[in-house]
């Protein structure tokens, strides 16, 4: 992006203000994802900020731009700029992750394995190492009223940043989403201003090195202890109600840190009872201002405004209180009927509901009665009063709040009401003046919020859509161009690897595909498509959809890639047009889906087959949940005969790893070689990332390393006319050379037993007005010869196996005669070894041939 500056501040080059005027330069502070320094400034002095910016390019991959406001006591934006990149390739870590809680995830698998990382966290906040990376600076100069100014300054915990004001005025400091950087050798005490209407306080401490000195104290003026902790296992919280509330409005707290030297990260923010005057989802909270004394905490009211008797944190929300004030009440009733709109597209579909705001407008825009239109300002002003004074919703879900949810069009649903409000010629000019004022102030922001929220990739995708709103309700060149970059990032990897669209076309989730989330962006995109018509949107949920016709199917969910639930897409399948479901009647084909090659997809007249290859939830994330979530490493996910039904699928257990950790895998319900190795460890071939995998001519090949095992697995289909031949094959792992380079470990690499395991459909296909039948799994010689069912308590030399679903279903003919037998949950298991083996001694190359009724 280039640079932008709006506004009255002038940029002022290289040589400041007289050195006898400069404030000392505040401590440097690392953006998790960005601050806000409250200025005191009683006699409205005019006064230059210098901001000081240094980046480490060490985990953000691609450009990451500096938001930069400056808003005087009045609110009006006097600097408003967007600070470049350094131009510097970031990504040095090439971690996929989002926000703190993964990087901490990652940290804390690799201590809870006895490793140290190879960077430590404090390590960039050296005084010597920060002193290092260059600097860039930019100068301002501000003038306005008397008052509370405000310094928003949002960025990436890549992000460094500093700044000085001249003359020297008092300022306090909140971090935002998050946590705020504090420095112990800069200044051990702070002081905090309990807000009016505060009934508690929920505090996080975190350290991203461990073990972790220091003890950390928040008290009262009176010196009652309200919180004494310390940081445990990278990460301490704490919810404080206060037992007065009423006593505690407008006191200064200190927090005080002791025995620690080292840089740590704290969140504190206020919690206050249920607002009924305010729309928001979850627990209303505002992130503390951190002050050097007790004088400039009282000044700044943790950046509360008082009015009317009710709290503020934003002058345009003052301003459009009174003027709602005046307003008879007659002017804002409505019918019940006029929250029935005709043709209503909710922008998050099913998920959230719509206020009544929206609801009322496409009524309004139906049947133009001026009260409607009354009553959806009304109406849209709630949910704008949850705005806080860091530009964000004064909310938290527990300690933390993502905010692709809690302020993107997927809860903070008030972007389409202010498009469609500002529309309106008829509208009040000072109502829409208002609007557009708050819609520049959230779009903003909205549009550097960039780090945890990237994650989930169903409420990832609303920023996009709310940015899109909010860009074209301002008709901002500034806003416009953040919509763009922000869309393009999202749709090309350039918010980091493994978030936003992925290369075979879906919305990722959980650095992986969830193929139930991925898609919920097909619910909740139709309405901005049909509102906005934006192209590049359109293309991008046109490939979603296209990539579902691949991977749904009518029976099962089968998906072991899922990467956080067991569940199916939340959409029925589509059965004409161009995105009809592959599994029903049709042409031939062979296919990458969506030119991935990640899922490979063939259809025959016989049959339709998927398989996965490609990328999965890091190791790590599922350390932090309930056990691997998804897998692939080119497991066969269906396999369908069009017409009949589907024969073979894998699924999962549960949601986010659930009954999925590779210790369970005798309970699998997936196509894996699975067994144990030398060492007890479990072996789960699907647990591998295949990201070599290509198709040539009518075959796919792939190969990965197994994730915690010491063997690489390698996989093979080509697809016939009549059938689908499949190979597996073991072998050591490739780092085994650089493993033994002193001392080689002869069964490194070694297993003790291994089953290639296909699981099929449990029950034939329902026949109308009965029960239906367990499928029949029987077996056959090389001569063809029935050998009856294939028993569970042992196994049975057989060449072929039949698994029958009613008539139709799929002959599996194996290599050579192999031991056979049912595991549990409705799978055929192929005996490839059941005592100690070298992995290249475990190949297996089977043909799936599908039968219907003669």
């Amino acid at each position: 992006m280039r640079r932008w500056l709006y506004g009255v501040a002038v940029l002022v080059l290289s040589a400041g203000a007289s050195p006898a005027q400069e404030g000392a330069v505040s401590p440097w502070y690392r953006l998790y994802d960005g601050i806000t320094a409250y200025i005191v400034n009683p006699q409205g002095k005019e006064f230059t900020l210098e901001c000081h910016i240094k980046d480490s390019n060490f985990l953000e991959v691609g450009p990451r731009e500096v938001l930069v406001k400056v808003y005087d006591p009045q609110g009006k934006a006097v600097v408003r700029e967007v600070i470049p990149d350094d131009g510097i390739p970031g990504g040095d870590t090439e971690v996929a992750a989002g926000g703190w809680d993964h990087v901490a995830w990652l940290l804390a698998y690799s201590y809870q394995r006895g490793a140290t990382p190879l960077v430590r966290w404090r390590h960039f906040h050296e005084p010597t190492r920060l002193a290092a990376l260059p600097q860039r600076s930019f100068r301002y100069r501000v003038h306005g009223p008397p008052g509370i100014y405000r310094l928003l300054l949002v960025g990436c915990p890549d992000h460094f940043v500093s700044f000085r004001l001249t003359p020297g005025l008092a300022y306090g400091v909140a971090g935002h989403p998050y946590f705020l950087a504090l420095e112990p050798r800069h200044q051990r005490r702070h002081f905090l201003y309990v807000p009016r209407g505060a009934t508690g306080v929920n505090i996080v401490l975190s350290d991203l090195d461990w073990p972790s000195p220091g003890t950390f104290t928040l008290r009262t003026a009176q010196g009652d202890v309200l919180f004494r902790g310390t940081i445990q296992g990278l990460m301490t919280t704490a919810s404080v109600a206060f037992a007065d509330p009423q006593k505690m409005q407008e006191t200064i707290l200190e927090w005080e840190c002791a025995e620690r030297e080292a840089v740590y990260l704290v969140d504190v923010k206020w919690t206050f009872p249920p607002q009924k005057s305010i729309r928001y989802r979850g627990t209303y909270a505002v992130a503390a201002v951190w002050c050097p004394d007790a004088a400039t905490a009282r000044q700044i009211h943790n950046g509360a405004i008082y009015h009317g008797g009710e709290v503020f944190w934003q002058p345009w929300q003052v301003r459009l209180y009174d003027w709602l004030q005046k307003l008879p009440e007659s002017e804002r009733s409505y019918p019940p009927e006029a929250l029935k709109p005709r043709d209503f597209l909710p922008v998050n579909g099913p998920y959230y509901a719509s206020p009544p705001c929206d609801l009322l407008l496409h009524s309004y825009l139906q049947k133009p009665e001026r009260r409607l239109l009354f009553a959806a300002i009304e109406d849209l002003a709630k949910g704008l009063r949850s705005i806080g004074p860091n530009d964000l919703p004064n909310v938290t879900l527990g300690y933390f709040a993502n905010m692709a949810y809690e302020f993107g069009n997927y809860a903070w649903l008030n972007w389409r009401p202010a498009w469609l409000l500002l529309q309106r010629s008829e509208a009040p000019e000072e109502v829409k003046k208002l609007v557009h004022e708050a819609m520049l102030t959230c779009g903003d922001r909205l549009a550097f919020c960039r780090t945890w929220e990237r994650v989930n990739g169903n409420a990832f995708a609303q920023i996009v859509a709310a940015l899109a709103y909010s860009s074209r309700a301002t008709g901002d060149p500034l806003q416009q161009e953040l919509f763009r970059t922000y869309l393009q990032r999202f749709a090309t990897g350039g918010w980091g690897p493994r978030v936003g669209i992925g290369p075979s076309g879906f919305c990722q989730e959980g650095f992986g595909y969830d193929h139930h989330y991925g898609s919920y962006i097909l619910a909740t995109w139709p309405a901005v498509l049909r509102d906005l018509q934006e192209p590049q949107m359109q293309q991008i949920y046109d490939r979603i959809r296209r990539g579902y016709s691949y991977t749904m199917n009518e029976e099962s969910a089968a998906n072991p890639w899922s990467s956080r639930t067991q569940y199916p897409p939340h959409r029925p399948i589509e059965r004409e047009g161009e995105f009809a479901w592959k599994g029903l009647p049709g042409p031939d084909f062979t296919t990458s889906v969506n030119g991935g090659n990640e899922w490979f997809a063939a259809r025959r007249s016989r049959y339709y087959i998927l398989t996965y290859h490609g990328r999965l939830t890091p190791k790590w994330a599922g350390n932090a949940f309930l056990g691997q979530i998804g897998y692939g490493g080119g497991a066969l996910c269906q396999f369908h005969i069009p017409g009949y039904g589907t024969v073979l699928d894998s699924r999962l257990a549960g949601d986010y790893g659930r009954g999925m950790h590779p210790s369970q895998w005798r309970q699998f319900h997936l196509h894996t070689l699975a067994g144990q190795m030398a060492d007890g460890r479990p072996l789960v071939a699907a647990d591998s990332e295949h990201l070599n995998a290509r198709l040539q001519g009518q075959t796919v090949q792939s190969s990965g390393e197994v994730r915690d095992a010491p063997v690489q697995v390698f996989r093979q289909y080509e697809y016939q006319p009549d059938a689908v031949q499949c190979s597996v094959r073991l072998s050591a792992t490739e780092f085994r050379p650089l493993l033994d380079l002193w001392i080689p470990h002869p069964q490194r690499s070694q297993i003790a037993e291994a089953y290639e395991i296909i699981p099929y459909l449990p029950l034939q296909a329902a026949k109308k007005g009965q029960k239906p039948k367990p499928t029949q799994v029987t077996a056959e010689d090389a001569q063809g010869k029935a050998l009856g069912p294939v028993p569970t308590d042992r196994s049975l030399l057989a060449r072929k196996v039949r698994i029958d679903r009613g008539g139709f279903g799929v002959i599996i003919e194996l290599d050579r005669d192999r031991p056979v037998r049912l595991g549990p949950n409705h799978t055929l298991w192929i005996v490839l070894a059941e005592q100690p083996t070298e992995p290249d001694k475990i190949a297996l190359t089977y043909r799936l041939v599908p039968f219907v009724p003669e």
